[in-house]
């Protein structure tokens, strides 16, 4: 078998998991989304609603790349500690859709996106010695988290 092939399939393979996680978990926070989100006092930043999801599909493709790049180095020391951050990260970013939107604890939801963006950020310093185009591909998700915080702290400050 080639073994671009095998690489490539890795990857569609990621991506396909990483989006049906994404939409597994639309799906399951769709409702509160709809009409809990719907009326809380949000910034004036605050993008529409068609924007959310068009941003995360693009950025889970990014960071599906990323961890199947990271993934190829994870029988290294750092390899390791990079494939631990990310999976960590992974976690956070999925149980923070149900902190915000299912469970409604605001105040929670904005210390752990602040969390999360302290872990995305350590794993870009530390991809970027080991796998650089994983962190390339990583920066923009931190910049959306980012602007992300600012939303959700806003939220909870004003409802």
């Amino acid at each position: 078998m080639n073994i671009a092939l095998h690489k490539n399939g890795r990857m569609a393979l990621w991506i396909a998991a990483y989006l049906f996680a994404g939409w597994l978990i639309g799906r399951a926070t769709s409702d509160d989304v709809q009409g809990w989100y719907q009326g809380l006092t949000k910034p004036a930043l605050n993008p529409p609603d068609y924007v959310f999801p068009v941003v995360w599909t693009a950025l889970y493709v990014m960071i599906a790349i990323a961890g199947a790049k990271l993934f190829e180095y994870r029988k290294s020391p750092a390899g390791r500690v990079c494939c631990t951050l990310f999976i960590l990260q992974t976690l956070m970013n999925w149980l923070w859709s149900f902190i915000f939107f299912e469970w409604h604890l605001l105040d929670v939801a904005f210390g752990w996106i602040l969390a999360l963006i302290l872990i995305v950020a350590t794993l870009i310093l530390k991809a970027a010695g080991h796998v650089r185009i994983a962190a390339y591909l990583l920066i923009p998700y931190l910049f959306w988290i980012a602007f992300a915080s600012y939303l959700s702290g806003f939220i909870w400050l004003n409802n």
